[in-house]
């Protein structure tokens, strides 16, 4: 057989069943030597197959008449055994190779480039790991859990870009329409960066897409918020389909109501001033609201909180959390010289670490801070008690992206206590600046 030309028509004359015994023995022969003829012969064979099955799908029922050409196919599945397995190896050789190709490209959607605090890795194949570590590949069908008050995690898209999953969160990646990466984040907010391919992240009930933008959303019961810090995005309600364009120096809000489409609005100015409304009607980050029994108060309690660690034994916390960002109607910006101040108590003699996290001012996430008070520090067991805590005094944690907060908004306050549940509840939060400090009555002291 000298061309391919001169093969095919030895296959057609086989399914055909018209070969002769001559053509039976080259067949044999080539399917045994030559593995271009065997690709050829088996998909020849399997579209013919193919076709034949559709026929008889749309063929009326009737009285069963065995055709010539169905004597052929008769004839082909009953002879040699060994060459029908050489034709099925080699198309599922084929087929391992298609999708071993499509999974190869798959796994660039995303690597893992910095982790902190308690994270998840949920596999699309159905695995779970308990950390996220440096250099993880994510494919389409994985998702990310960042399930701790001072957990973050930095990814580095295909496309160039990186997207930033704060505290409390989690994404996952989805494969859109011509294998174009979806982004859905379930809960949380979610930091963007320039890409150059661009990105589509879902809500709960809205879509923004951008490229070329970098941008921040934050999700939550009420709805999504979409602030653009340079470039354009929409953001499109999945109420409705109402669909808005968000400028740089602009935020958005989709609410959960039909008669509440996408508001545009120039993002308010900083402040340096903040305390918190402690409303029921603002979901917490982490922690549950409490009635108070004496009063009209309204206290927000410490939830528990496993920490997975590799090869040890989990560790229990107790964590309460807020977000900045959904209590004030402007960014809060930190300076080295203010104090935040908090008022709340314990019902055992333990060690509280306070903390927050930060953004740069119309930018992207810029990590955490922590600082820890001694049980002494707090007084007596059961009574409430204040600290004031000047910003200076909060260490960075690491990956350290940010010497100090200085300059930076703050995205979320909290509080925890570690292995013993200490009976955290947490009474007002608030960020004060260098002028208050200014009288004796309100001088800060370090606990």
């Amino acid at each position: 057989m000298n061309s391919d030309h001169e093969r095919l028509e030895l296959i057609r004359r086989h399914v055909d069943g018209t070969a002769t015994a001559e053509d039976r023995q080259a067949l044999q022969e080539g399917l045994r030597t030559d593995a271009a003829f065997r690709r050829q012969f088996a998909r020849y064979a399997n579209l013919d197959a193919a076709l034949g099955s559709g026929r008889l799908a749309a063929a009326p029922m009737a009285e069963p008449v065995v055709s010539p050409r169905g004597q052929a196919w008769m004839n082909w599945f009953s002879w040699r055994p060994l060459t029908a397995a050489a034709a099925a190896a080699v198309l599922a050789m084929v087929v391992t190779q298609v999708v071993y190709a499509r999974f190869a490209e798959r796994r660039q959607v995303a690597t893992v480039a910095a982790a902190s605090g308690v994270g998840r890795l949920f596999s699309g194949h159905g695995s779970l790991k308990e950390e996220l570590r440096l250099g993880a590949k994510l494919v389409a069908g994985d998702s990310i859990e960042t399930g701790s008050c001072d957990a973050a995690a930095d990814l580095a898209l295909q496309g160039g870009g990186r997207l930033t999953l704060g505290s409390h969160g989690a994404l996952r990646i989805l494969e859109g329409d011509g294998g174009r990466t979806h982004w859905n984040l379930t809960r949380g907010s979610v930091w963007a960066s320039p890409d150059r391919q661009g990105y589509a992240i879902q809500t709960h009930n809205a879509v923004v897409e951008a490229r070329g933008a970098q941008f921040d959303i934050e999700t939550f019961a009420e709805g999504t918020r979409l602030r653009v810090n340079s470039g354009t995005a929409r953001i499109r309600s999945l109420l409705d389909d109402h669909e808005v364009e968000v400028s740089a120096g602009q935020q958005a809000d989709v609410g959960m109501r039909r008669d509440e489409p996408p508001h545009v609005e120039s993002q308010p100015h900083p402040v340096e001033r903040w305390t918190c409304s402690f409303s029921p009607a603002v979901q917490p980050a982490y922690g549950k609201w409490l009635l108070g029994h004496d009063s009209p108060s309204v206290r927000l309690s410490a939830a528990p909180l496993l920490w997975p660690r590799p090869k040890r034994a989990p560790l229990l916390i107790h964590d309460a959390a807020l977000r900045v960002r959904r209590d004030s109607p402007c960014p809060v910006v930190a300076r080295n010289d203010s104090t935040l101040v908090f008022r709340g108590r314990t019902t055992r003699s333990q060690f509280v670490r306070f903390g927050f996290s930060t953004q740069k001012v119309r930018g992207v996430f810029a990590g955490k801070f922590e600082t820890d008070v001694p049980a002494k520090k707090l007084g007596p067991v059961g009574t409430e008690w204040e600290v004031r805590l000047p910003l200076s005094r909060f260490r960075a944690l690491h990956p350290q992206l940010a010497v100090s907060p200085d300059g930076l908004e703050i995205v979320d306050v909290y509080a925890l206590t570690v292995i013993e549940d200490a009976g955290l509840e947490l009474a007002s939060i608030a960020l004060t600046p260098k002028l208050q400090r200014h009288s004796a009555a309100t001088q800060p002291t370090e606990p």
